[in-house]
């Protein structure tokens, strides 16, 4: 029988499955790096896709939601969302609705759209999924 000397180096933070894990248990570092990836997927769609004045608004609406949106909640079920998680979110969120419906004209001239004009064109947001996916989640795991 032949015995095995393995020497293990110990890391804070490694990449597992598309997910950061590390040490303190806090999903922060996580989040981020999905709000990272879909920011790629973001900037990949924004020159043709999300910037076309040929594709309607309810369209680019779907692909947001099927492509960005899922890549950024993938595996939100069991995050534990902070304050600031939120607020990075709502951002990250913020940022691409702004960029699909564009600005408004208003009696001054042009302006950015507010957050509320945005959910209320849209009725979208990025953390109502987030949460059904959490009760979801907790309901098994209470059925178990």
């Amino acid at each position: 029988m032949q015995k095995w000397d393995n020497n293990f180096q110990t890391v804070q933070t490694f990449s597992f499955l598309g997910s950061i894990i590390n040490d303190n248990k806090i999903h922060s570092n996580k989040i981020l790096t999905r709000i990272n990836k879909g920011n790629k997927a973001f900037f990949r769609n924004k020159k043709k896709v999300l910037s076309s004045k040929l594709i309607r608004k309810q369209s680019k609406m779907k692909i947001q939601i099927t492509t960005i949106r899922a890549i950024v909640t993938y595996a939100a079920k069991n995050w534990t969302l902070t304050g600031r998680d939120i607020n990075y979110l709502t951002i990250f969120e913020r940022r691409i609705l702004k960029k699909i419906f564009g600005p408004i004209q208003d009696t001054d001239g042009w302006r950015i759209r507010t957050l509320h004009e945005l959910n209320k064109l849209t009725g979208a947001n990025m953390l109502r999924p987030i949460k059904a996916q959490t009760l979801k989640w907790w309901g098994n795991l209470h059925r178990m």
